[in-house]
């Protein structure tokens, strides 16, 4: 229970609080536990919390969801206690698990019991329970709806209102509604019309028991949808979703990409269908897949966990296996090999793709615009590539000292000062460093749907970067949009090898203690900004305070800045079609902070400096670039 107050000053706050307290101790002995909570930012992420609570219900696994049939009811607070008790007897009787929450100050009661409507035998259940306990709240002079309307519960409304006001209703409704146009059949019928009844309506979980279990378990997520909309926030700072953020159009959000799924699914799994519809939807979903960033805020911010870029994977997967892939798949599907021969032949590959010619070609065949130019990096020269025999000459304290920086392909090819500065700073703060060579991530290829590739690199992947665990080794990765594939894509395909490639920052802020950290190169009067990568907010929310802490023991003042999706997110914001999306984004959360003038700003994510780059003019540093700048430069005074 939650108990909140507010005053007018800190006194009156504090005086109720002391009462609080003094009940509490009268209360020992039921009272399992109390904390008072003081500081706002916690309470406000006990509030976010119970703001999620009905989402988080639908996170059970299996079909079992917490359904809102008896949801709302509300009776005389001075009897909600004993109201509870008989009502929890109701549903304990029919062996049923639930989430119970509401407002006790108003006898309100929030209770959605766990039921899987795909299951005939429980879904029956409905129809019992409801009259349970509309007889119960009756009977405690209460109402079966207390705070957000009747809906489809309206067949209790004679219960409720009695012989004589229940006419009364239905008169106001004729009067009003004399075609009966308005929610026919919910709250009251005129001409003695039919109420519908509470399991006499289509249930969504009937529709999806049609779905073949092999789509029901590839899709399981969008079933798992219990339309709770937390993908439909407009504020432009909370990374779910973008898509939605920038068209506020419904189809494109989780919510609306799941409803679309669970139709194309369950058209796949039924004879009969006619062929134009079948394409009709499957083309709806695709034009709504395609508008996905892929930046992962429904994989951990939805309540319900609905990971949209997986199941895109999956869906693009069967798409393209009926139509065939456009000659432009197949060219992407190597960019990654493209790259090794840029970075190989850098200067003769910048001279080329600055060329008109050549980048008018690259837009007509791939569609693709403002390619970055390859860039130069002397980490081979600086650090040396690891191998397992290494490990096995050192001790367990060099064991504990020693760090593999897994190099993506895209910070490699395109940003190569920010490795080197990463190398130089863990080598400064005593660290025995080495490097994996550069490899295909497969990143492209899971988003292209081409699965059986993608699988293959993600085992090649995982079996060198675990090789490497196994000798109790750390592995540290440089940008979170790719080292986080080792905790997410990557083990779909391997899910029985378990390898962590922690941020730098983590390996800084949780560092050796041995490692002395100078606390004495803050300049005075400047400040700086921290910005993530949209993934990384979503599945690493520690990152950029981490990043903070590190900042202040080098004495620097550095302050985390909530931002969305900058847009690029890899591929998408070079994507032609997605050009004035990949724009409206950047403008809706990241142009004002590039542009402050109080403060310096560093950014984490490869993408997002390339965005600020390509629409700010100017390529902010990664916040490691700035620390080496730092140390080398007080080096370079001594």
């Amino acid at each position: 229970m939650f108990v909140e107050y507010a005053g007018y000053t800190p006194e009156v706050v504090e005086t109720a609080l002391h009462d609080l307290e003094v009940l509490g101790e009268q209360l020992s002995d039921s009272l399992l536990d109390m904390t008072i909570v003081r500081d706002q930012e916690v309470a406000d992420q006990l509030w976010k919390l119970r703001e999620k609570s009905v989402g988080l219900l639908a996170r059970l696994g299996g079909g079992r969801q917490g359904m809102p049939f008896v949801e709302d009811t509300a009776v005389p607070p001075a009897v909600l206690a004993d109201f509870v008790r008989e009502f929890r007897s109701i549903l304990d009787g029919y062996g049923l698990q639930y989430g119970m929450f509401g407002h006790a100050d108003v006898g309100c009661l929030h209770v959605r019991p766990f039921i899987d409507m795909k299951d005939p035998q429980q879904a029956a259940l409905i129809r019992p329970i409801s009259d349970e306990v509309a007889k119960l709240a009756k009977r405690y002079g209460g109402l079966l709806w207390g705070e957000h309307g009747r809906g489809y519960r309206g067949e209790y409304s004679p219960f409720f209102f009695g012989p004589d006001l229940y006419p009364e209703l239905v008169r106001i409704k004729a009067a009003f509604d004399p075609e009966n146009r308005f929610n026919p059949g919910k709250l009251a019928a005129p001409d003695r019309g039919v109420i519908d009844r509470i399991d006499g309506i289509p249930f969504r979980g009937k529709l999806d028991s049609v779905i073949e279990p092999g789509l029901a378990a590839d899709f399981d997520r969008a079933i798992a949808c219990n339309g709770n909309g937390a993908c439909f926030s407009w504020d432009a700072l909370d990374v779910l979703c973008p898509s939605y953020k920038a068209t506020h159009d419904r189809s494109q959000s989780p919510k609306g990409r799941s409803a679309l799924l669970r139709a194309w699914a369950r058209i796949e799994s039924t004879p009969g269908v006619s062929v134009e519809e079948a394409v009709e939807v499957e083309e709806a979903v695709a034009a709504s897949l395609a508008t996905c960033l892929s930046c992962k805020g429904c994989t951990s911010l939805c309540p319900v966990k609905v990971d949209v870029p997986t199941m895109k994977s999956r869906f693009m997967e069967r798409y393209y296996r009926r139509r065939g892939r456009p000659p432009a798949h197949r060219l992407l599907a190597q960019i990654e090999t493209v790259f090794t021969i840029g970075r190989t032949f850098q200067s003769l590959a910048n001279l080329t793709l600055r060329t008109r010619a050549v980048r008018a070609f690259v837009r007509k065949l791939l569609g693709i615009v403002d390619l970055p130019a390859f860039s130069k990096s002397q980490l081979d020269r600086e650090v040396p590539i690891f191998s397992p025999l290494i490990a096995r000459q050192m001790d367990e304290r060099a064991r504990e000292l020693s760090v593999v920086i897994v190099e993506d392909s895209f910070t490699a090819s395109f940003d190569g000062a920010v490795p080197v500065a990463a190398a130089r700073l863990l080598k400064h703060l005593g660290y025995n460093v080495w490097r994996l060579p550069v490899l295909p991530n497969g990143k492209l290829l899971h988003l292209l749907g081409m699965r059986e590739r993608f699988a293959r690199t993600a085992k090649r992947r995982i079996e060198q970067c675990a090789a490497i665990q196994d000798e109790g080794i750390q592995l540290v990765g440089l940008d979170a949009a790719t080292a986080l594939m080792f905790e997410q894509e990557y083990r779909e395909f391997v899910p029985g090898m378990r390898v962590e490639v922690m941020g730098l920052e983590s390996l800084l802020a949780k560092g050796d203690p041995s490692i002395k950290f100078g606390a004495h190169m803050g300049k005075q009067g400047v400040r700086y900004s921290l910005l993530g990568h949209c993934t990384e907010t979503a599945l690493r929310p520690q990152a950029l305070n981490q990043w903070a802490e590190v900042f202040a023991r080098f004495g620097i003042d550095a302050t985390p800045v909530r931002t969305g999706c900058c847009g690029m997110a890899g591929l998408f914001g070079h994507e032609a079609r997605n050009l004035q999306m990949s724009r409206r984004l950047y403008d809706l959360s990241w142009a004002v902070p590039l542009s402050a003038a109080e403060t310096v700003p560093l950014v984490t994510g490869y993408s997002c400096r390339s965005q600020a780059k390509r629409f700010a003019g100017q390529r902010p540093q990664h916040p490691v670039e700035l620390l080496w700048s730092l140390i080398a430069g007080e080096e370079d005074d001594e």
